[in-house]
């Protein structure tokens, strides 16, 4: 098509410029994500899913039916979890003389998962499911405690360069036994309509400008 021709003009090329920018300032939101998870400062475990009341298997299920991906690797199914240090302070006028606090909690995700009890094999890992957590100032949390669904919701699959934002849905059962799950968990990934998808890309850049390294360190 001739760019000085009139069909060009007709044909509205500031629509593919934008999607082009914006395709760009994703793509390297993405890219800072994944930089971050791996260098910020982080506290990290490892925990098996039986530990969270069976939630984290409940997303581990859900993501390998809808995309092929885990987040628990090996025959015992092992989350590795990374804790990032709060940020992101607030007061609401709804709940008078609390502060809430934001965490980014980061599990590793697999393309396959290693169902054979060989500990010298190594699963490989892909990327990264981030979620936000909302809890209170000071509140400490653990693998048992980090309220898959409920304070940790919202959130982000990063990989290769692309992040999905994404919302976890609960829905109460009925438990057959103490040890059984209260809950089952969807994993919805977000369209850009979606009024939480620009919410959580929101999210993703105040956690990269609070929680990383400061210029002066």
């Amino acid at each position: 098509m001739d760019v000085k021709g009139q069909m060009f003009k007709d044909s509205c090329p500031s629509a593919a410029y934008d999607r082009y920018l914006r395709h760009e300032v994703e793509s390297q939101r993405a890219l800072d994500l994944q930089e971050a998870i791996e260098t910020f400062e982080v506290q990290k475990t490892e925990v098996i899913p039986a530990r969270t009341t069976g939630l984290l298997h409940s997303v581990d299920n859900k993501l390998a039916y809808q995309s092929g991906r885990f987040i628990s690797t090996g025959y015992k199914g092992v989350n590795v979890i990374r804790q990032f240090k709060p940020y992101d302070r607030q007061t609401s006028d709804a709940y008078p003389g609390v502060e809430f606090e934001t965490t980014a909690v980061a599990f590793d995700i697999y393309d396959k998962q290693d169902n054979l009890p060989d500990k010298n094999r190594e699963s490989h890992r892909s990327g990264y499911m981030v979620l936000f957590r909302l809890g209170l100032a000071g509140e400490k949390f653990d693998g048992d405690t980090i309220g898959i669904g409920e304070n940790a919701r919202y959130g982000a699959l990063v990989e290769d360069g692309c992040l999905r934002p994404l919302r976890l849905d609960t829905t109460k059962i009925k438990r057959r036994t103490a040890y059984s799950p209260s809950c089952l968990v969807s994993v919805v990934m977000l369209g850009d309509n979606d009024s939480g998808y620009s919410e959580v890309l929101d999210e993703v850049d105040r956690f990269l400008g609070q929680c990383g390294p400061k210029e002066s360190e």
